[in-house]
């Protein structure tokens, strides 16, 4: 979510611009004017924030697939007893939650909470699952990105080709977030406490895919640490 106001659209003081999904108006007729929304691309529901709550609002039938997908996984988490932000309300076509903190990631509360965030999902029993959980693949539009990447920071391309034939080779046995990084281990710094969002990619991965995605994209070298 946090990602994904990275790039959203600020809502002028004047109201909603002309041409939104009726889902979109309603969901401000009821929780007030957003301070932000955005949709990541054409599968994803809409996320909006306002001062108290997070809606996801589907808008036609991907989005709303999606949309159930993702309720059913939240509250799958919920009864696990992962920490995951309050529901308040959820339909066939929105899902609202109450709005938590979002302090910077960083620290040793807040490692040792994202930590034991990720034991309880490992340990937590499966929810039925598709075949394909968990599956991801880059788009083919970010391959020159990735390659630049590369290029910048001086990684062998054979060796790189290498290392990722191995790692498709290792037993994916392990309950994972599947996207657990920063922007969806949101962090309350007053309470020492995480709050996990997005389930999108929650499947089967290698041992510590959750905990290793972390470490790659903590932004303190004393967090890493």
């Amino acid at each position: 979510m946090a990602r994904a106001m990275d790039r959203a659209v600020e809502i002028a003081p004047a109201g909603m611009p002309p041409g939104l999904p009726p889902v979109l108006r309603a969901f401000v007729a009821d929780h007030g004017e957003p301070i932000r929304w955005a949709r990541t691309n054409e599968a994803r529901p809409w996320v909006v924030i306002t001062a108290e709550h997070v809606g996801y609002l589907a808008y036609d039938e991907p989005s709303r697939s999606r949309l159930q997908r993702e309720l059913a996984r939240t509250r799958w988490a919920e009864a696990a007893g992962v920490p995951i932000p309050e529901i308040v309300s959820a339909s066939e076509h929105e899902i609202v939650t109450r709005r938590v903190p979002a302090d910077p990631p960083a620290g040793t509360a807040y490692v040792k909470a994202a930590v034991a965030a990720a034991d309880q999902i490992h340990e937590a029993p499966a929810p039925r699952l598709p075949a394909h959980s968990g599956v991801r693949r880059s788009p083919r539009r970010t391959l020159p990105l990735r390659l630049a990447r590369l290029v910048a920071g001086r990684v062998d391309l054979r060796e790189f080709v290498a290392v990722r034939r191995a790692a498709s080779s290792l037993t994916k046995d392990e309950l994972s977030h599947g996207d657990f990084h920063p922007n969806n281990v949101l962090f309350d710094r007053e309470g020492e406490q995480v709050h996990v969002i997005d389930w999108s990619y929650l499947g089967f991965q290698p041992r510590h895919t959750d905990l290793i995605e972390m470490w790659t994209q903590l932004r303190d070298d004393r967090s890493r640490r």
